[in-house]
């Protein structure tokens, strides 16, 4: 029977945390491709996909976003045997107060940082009156960063953040998560020495580390959510790369580098600078420290007042002549 415990929790009847986290991650990746398939090919036959890679990049990122919402509402219940909401996306308007003031946090760290980098006469900011085309075309890119922070939040702090936290424990969750998180942020355009894209790629890393402890300290994804996209949002407003990302037109206001590259990110955009690594790390220990919240010592995510529970007899309970055996593990409190 030891063979059964491979895939099995003896304690609650359902897949271990790493088999329900492969299920979703091969049924989200598939999901996401059989959505893209025919946005991208109407795409192919207007234009060079080539020369419009963000545009491609944004349908793939909406597909995903839509298949990796969708499979997650399928899997808490049918995988993990709680409710669907415990996703952490409620729809009620004490949440939109989250959300709206976890963006203007997000949006304030930028300001912050390029003003430190401003008053080191680090970078030069230089503003001028915007055309009504370019309104209307930052309200446009407003719209598509919010939808490209839920997408990543959604893959990275969701259901795969959710489940490894029920089955490894919240430390080796961040660190895993905010891993791969960085991970895909390797493929993004980057000029400069190896070093130099190093410290871009810790920053992703500490950025995902505040997103998660954001989760962890409020119990919702709008918070995370909109502290990525207010994050984001402002270095397009200042007129800098995002990640290393240059989008094909400016804002009222431009922000040129002057300083060391080590220092303001150069080309790649403040996040690849070692101020941001300062200003992150201040907010990682802000949120580790703050008295606000959901103490970060709570397993309120193990949701065990929802969780359904497992038929019996369970797989592998036995019998033996006339007799019924049901295997299971001790919990701590009844080692005590």
């Amino acid at each position: 029977m030891i063979w059964r415990w491979i895939w099995q929790d003896v304690t609650t009847g359902r897949l271990r945390s790493g088999w329900r986290v492969l299920i979703f991650l091969v049924l989200s990746i598939l999901f996401t491709l059989l959505l893209s398939i025919f946005p991208v090919a109407v795409l192919a036959q207007h234009i060079s996909l080539r020369d419009n890679p963000l545009l491609v990049a944004f349908v793939y990122s909406v597909a995903a976003l839509i298949a990796f919402l969708l499979v997650s509402l399928w899997a808490l219940p049918a995988l993990d045997r709680l409710p669907s909401s415990t996703l952490g996306l409620p729809l009620r308007p004490r949440w939109a107060g989250v959300l709206i003031l976890a963006f203007a946090a997000g949006m304030a760290l930028i300001a912050v940082l390029l003003t430190v980098l401003w008053a080191a006469n680090a970078v030069t900011v230089n503003a001028a009156v915007p055309a009504a085309r370019t309104l209307t075309l930052m309200l446009g890119v407003a719209g598509a960063l919010f939808l490209l922070a839920a997408q990543e939040e959604i893959i990275f702090r969701g259901y795969l953040f959710q489940t490894l936290l029920r089955g490894i424990g919240p430390m080796a969750t961040l660190l895993f998560t905010s891993l791969a998180f960085a991970l895909i942020h390797l493929g993004n355009p980057f000029e400069g020495s190896l070093s130099l894209h190093a410290l871009f790629i810790g920053n992703v890393f500490l950025a995902g580390v505040v997103a998660g402890l954001l989760y962890l300290r409020t119990g919702t994804l709008w918070a995370s959510i909109g502290w990525h996209a207010g994050w984001n949002f402002a270095q397009f407003f200042f007129g800098t790369p995002i990640s290393g990302v240059a989008l094909p037109f400016r804002t009222f206001i431009t922000t040129q580098p002057l300083g060391p590259t080590w220092l303001t990110g150069g080309a790649n955009g403040p996040e690849a600078g070692v101020i941001a690594t300062g200003v992150l790390l201040l907010v990682v220990a802000a949120l580790i420290a703050s008295r606000h919240g959901l103490p970060l010592h709570a397993t309120w995510w193990q949701w065990r007042e929802l969780m359904a529970s497992s038929p019996q007899p369970l797989a592998w309970d036995f019998t033996m002549g006339d007799r019924y055996y049901q295997l299971k593990l001790q919990s701590p409190r009844e080692n005590e």
